[in-house]
């Protein structure tokens, strides 16, 4: 399941938590709610109750969210104090080609 669909069902405030506790990885959505729930605690009960009527019982990949994107800001911050493209590469483990690529504007 793509984000935005995650973020049109619960909201992005609810996503962004999601991000932070199982970025990258799967949660196992319970059958049903409970107030106890670990998710509840991570999303809110509003949240919870949509996550759980849409996807009870399966398993929903949670994307990453914004460490990307914030990795991207620390780039064109370098770019703007005068780091090489070269530095900046090196020190994000990225290529040329994608700070570049980055610094256009092609990649989000």
């Amino acid at each position: 399941m793509p984000g935005g669909d995650l973020s049109a069902l619960l909201g992005a405030e609810a996503v962004e938590a999601l991000a932070r506790q199982y970025g990258g990885g799967y949660v196992s959505v319970p059958r049903r709610f409970r107030h106890g729930l670990k998710i509840v605690g991570v999303i809110g009960a509003p949240a919870a109750r949509k996550l759980i009527a849409r996807h009870s019982g399966c398993r929903v990949y949670v994307p990453q969210g914004d460490k990307s994107a914030a990795r991207n800001r620390v780039i064109a911050a370098q770019h703007r104090r005068g780091w090489s493209i070269a530095r900046i590469a090196r020190q994000h483990r990225l290529s040329e080609r994608w700070i570049y690529r980055l610094l256009r504007g092609g990649c989000r």
